[in-house]
């Protein structure tokens, strides 16, 4: 089971501290004073706390005197298994994605191939989430029972094994062997600290699943093997987690280098699920259950009062009236597989029925503004499938945050998007395998 510290030590806090600083200076690094300043600490402590962080290999300094992290220090993997697509991405230790330019130039020749023999088997199952195919993050269609999530999983994590396991050639290092462990997040309901998956109906499992049961022996021992740790979230935590550390709201001013202390974040792939950030630290809920805003029950819309089939048809967690059951089968009602349905599909679907754009803002607005409000969170990041729909219908969607009282709510469309839950998922795993709370409060 996973144990992790009420409170990060002081270094742990510096490092987080410097990552997250240096990407308003664009990685130009953070000045010593800056660092005491920002965290209250003296400025002779943070001198030596990060004279020692330089030597362990964590940061190093500039020929200005910056401070920054080095990203080659270590690596982490985050994967998403969501109810419509499985991702994988592997970040380095500034949380950015390793990316194929990078290594093309770290590597020799003849150790690239091997790094090319290796993805090879990987890219039978997976595509590349960027255009470019550059970045280090894969999907594929989501599984469907839990024996597909064995194979999967198994592809994945056989895959960075055999990246930690590469031969390099002499004088070249293999940064690979630096992954130090993996986070798997997942559709449903998920209780962190028992490292179960409780239930997942969008993935058709309706028992609780331990997280050795999600993995075949082979992968446990070869990644026990290899001492990389593996853990299990939920989805939409770390989508929040993502949109918190690296998203485009995340920038601070100058005069309030903490803002954005409460952040919310809708997160839609077939279901919809809520990850909260409060008073700068993951919210959990009992049992880590909190952000199943997708089954919040609540009336159809007005111009589906009548629909008797609506009332009768029941959402895949066994309940009436939820919200996602509303969104497939009433905004999206002419999608016959919601799941394997194109984003562009479903934007064009919106943009040409004024009706179904009302119903999807009403759907999400309504359970929205209740959570926004009583929380008193002013900013929402709208992640997945969202960050393409939600453009179309913000203005519906502000009409109804106005009109429940919460007029200066800022809506926030992701610049993560689809990748945002396996990214997230990565830099958990960074806090996880500290034993360190996922928190901003340096």
């Amino acid at each position: 089971m996973p144990k992790i510290a009420r409170e990060a030590p002081l270094d742990f806090k510096v490092v987080n501290f410097i990552r997250r600083e240096s990407r308003r200076s664009d990685g130009q690094g953070v000045r010593k004073t800056n660092i005491s300043s920002a965290m209250g600490i003296a400025a002779s402590t943070a001198s030596i706390i990060t004279s020692k962080l330089c030597k362990l290999g964590k940061l190093s300094e500039t020929s200005d005197n910056r401070i920054k992290v080095n990203g080659d220090y270590e690596y982490y993997a985050g994967i998403s298994i969501g109810s419509s697509k499985v991702k994988l991405t592997i970040c380095d230790y500034t949380f950015e994605p390793v990316t194929i330019d990078s290594l093309q130039a770290k590597f020799s020749t003849a150790t690239f191939s091997r790094f090319e023999e290796i993805l090879n088997p990987l890219m039978e199952q997976m595509s590349f989430i960027d255009a470019d195919k550059d970045r280090l993050e894969f999907c594929k269609e989501s599984p469907d029972n839990i024996e597909n999530i064995n194979c999967d999983l198994t592809t994945i994590c056989n895959f960075i094994c055999d990246l930690y396991d590469m031969q390099v050639e002499e004088g070249e290092s293999n940064p690979f062997s630096k992954i130090k462990s993996i986070c798997c997040a997942f559709a449903g309901w998920v209780d962190f600290f028992e490292a179960k998956l409780l239930k997942s109906p969008n993935l058709n499992i309706t028992s609780s699943c331990s997280i050795d049961r999600l993995y075949t022996e082979s992968v446990k021992n070869r990644l026990v093997e290899r001492k990389i740790q593996y853990f299990i979230e939920h989805n939409s935590k770390t989508a929040v987690v993502a949109e918190k550390e690296v998203g485009g709201i995340w920038v601070p001013s100058e005069d309030s280098p903490f803002k954005y202390d409460n952040v919310a974040c809708a997160y839609m792939g077939v279901g919809v699920g809520l990850g909260l950030i409060l008073q700068n630290e993951l919210y959990r809920g009992n049992h880590n259950l909190s952000g199943q805003i997708g089954h919040a029950q609540m009336p159809p819309h007005e111009k589906s009062l009548g629909d008797d089939d609506l009332k009768n048809t029941l959402c895949k967690c066994g309940k009436s009236r939820c919200m996602e059951m509303y969104i497939r089968k009433d905004v999206f009602r002419q999608v016959e597989d919601l799941k394997s349905a194109d984003i562009e599909e479903l934007a064009a679907l919106l943009r040409g029925d004024d009706t179904a754009a009302d119903k999807l803002a009403y759907y999400l607005g309504e359970p929205l503004s209740a959570v926004l409000s009583m929380l008193s969170i002013n900013d929402i990041v709208l992640t997945g499938k969202l960050s393409k729909l939600v453009p179309i219908i913000e203005s519906k969607l502000n009409r109804i945050f106005i009109d429940h009282g919460i007029a200066d709510i800022k809506i926030h469309t992701s610049e993560l998007g689809e990748v945002a839950a396996a990214r997230g998922a990565a830099i958990c795993a960074y806090f996880y395998s500290h034993e360190c709370p996922v928190t901003w409060n340096y």
